[in-house]
């Protein structure tokens, strides 16, 4: 399997409710790291995945796709669009009912089958003014 066939199965699986949580130990390294995901720095594999859990609680219907990918040797780059209905507490931001999607780009490098490091652009603020209308 391809690294581009990897991420898009994975894209399947995380848009998946009963499979998340188990596909995200499954598809990255334990000692993974994750940039771009909070303004004081990286983030480990544990903080990364309380930050996906908050996500998918808020979002349960949360639906994500890849638009496009390249790969190269052991790392890849894809562009990926999420979209789902706001429904618990996010970011400080009581649930509103509104259906939101957002777009964002990766890269990622794969140790193996799985991906040890991760660098995420997206937009949030976005993400906010549509969470508050």
């Amino acid at each position: 399997m391809t690294f581009t066939e990897r991420v898009t199965h994975s894209a399947r699986l995380f848009s998946d409710p009963a499979a998340r949580l188990q596909h995200f130990s499954d598809f990255y390294h334990p000692k993974a790291v994750f940039h771009g995901y909070a303004p004081s720095g990286s983030l480990d594999f544990a903080e990364a995945q309380k930050f996906y859990v908050a996500l998918w609680n808020a979002f349960p219907d949360f639906q994500v796709r890849i638009l496009r990918a390249v790969e190269e040797a052991n790392m890849m780059a894809f562009h990926y669009t999420w979209e789902g209905t706001h429904q618990s507490m996010y970011a400080g931001t009581a649930p509103s009912g509104r259906r939101v999607r957002m777009a964002g780009m990766s890269f990622v490098r794969f140790e193996g089958r799985q991906v040890i490091e991760r660098w995420n652009v997206s937009d949030s603020g976005h993400l906010m003014t549509q969470l508050k209308g």
